[in-house]
């Protein structure tokens, strides 16, 4: 049996199983699918992600916006949430009703199956199909084909899921207290506070320019980390330096704590027992330097 023969005869045996598949479907048009659901993105407002082996995720719509709830409790990544809820619309290429579970365990849906509860949607995740790398879905009884873009969130961690950015938006810096650099680009013990006066920044520390110290507040103000992680107690008990900071129209001041090694700049807010790193790269636009030789 030589070897064309194996090949003609493996593109047969693909077509007759593609063709078992589409012929128990509903028809579609060549050029436009179903969605599918209809229901609305905005109507959500709470998203359970169970996973085999791994922790259940469970997130929630609040007023100021979505919250991880569990297993950790942090303001949520806004980018993620409106993936997963694309899978609403996303559309759906291809039908099939299954007979039994015997049949759903040929698409690899059974308990085991990741699955996403949207309110009390329910979508559980099964193989891809071979040709198209398009994913099998269960939802409410019929199996869909869809271009899947929610499964590698299924197989994230939980802390993947937490807001990327240290403050959120509708926090404005009024003060800004922190620790400038040395000249070796080192945090010395030296601290300088930033307020603002008339619309501009100013500082007790007469080196720095009004451009720089507005800069200095935008780089903080929009800080976005490269990665959140929950907080350990031996990563608090490294901590080197604080920065405080107040804001606008809230009494309180925040501290946070500052870790500084050879690769990586961390920012660690110990009220939300939350570690947010940065390239080391960000020093110079976090701190400022003064030369105090002059």
């Amino acid at each position: 049996m030589n070897s064309r023969y194996l090949i003609n005869l493996l593109l047969v045996i693909i077509v007759v199983v593609l063709y078992m598949f589409n012929s128990q479907t509903v028809p579609t048009s060549d050029n436009s699918y179903s969605a599918l659901t209809s229901i609305a993105r905005e109507s959500i407002s709470r998203i359970t992600i169970t996973r085999p082996n791994n922790d259940t995720i469970l997130l929630t719509k609040q007023d100021n916006g979505w919250q991880l709830i569990q297993p950790l409790t942090a303001k949520a990544n806004d980018t993620r949430i409106q993936l997963i809820l694309s899978l609403l619309s996303t559309a759906s290429f291809a039908q099939l009703t299954p007979k039994d579970d015997t049949e759903l365990s040929r698409f690899e849906l059974n308990d085991a199956s990741p699955s996403v509860r949207l309110n009390d949607q329910l979508f559980q995740f099964g193989a891809t199909e071979t040709l198209s790398k398009h994913r099998y879905i269960l939802y409410r009884d019929t199996i869909h084909l869809i271009d899947d873009h929610v499964t590698p969130l299924l197989n994230a961690s939980a802390s993947s899921f937490i807001d990327n950015r240290l403050f959120a938006l509708n926090k404005t810096i009024e003060t800004l207290s922190l620790p400038t650099l040395d000249a070796d680009n080192r945090l010395s013990k030296d601290t300088i506070t930033v307020t603002q006066h008339n619309g501009h920044w100013q500082t007790n520390e007469g080196t720095l320019s009004v451009d720089a110290l507005t800069g200095l507040i935008q780089t903080w103000q929009h800080a976005y980390a490269t990665q959140v992680l929950p907080l350990t107690d031996k990563e608090h008990a490294t901590a080197q330096h604080t920065v405080e900071i107040t804001f606008k129209n809230q009494a309180a001041t925040i501290s946070l704590s500052i870790v500084v090694n050879e690769n990586s700049l961390s920012v660690i807010d110990d009220q939300s027992q939350l570690k947010y790193q940065f390239p080391i790269s960000m020093l110079n636009q976090l701190f400022a330097v003064i030369d105090r030789s002059q």
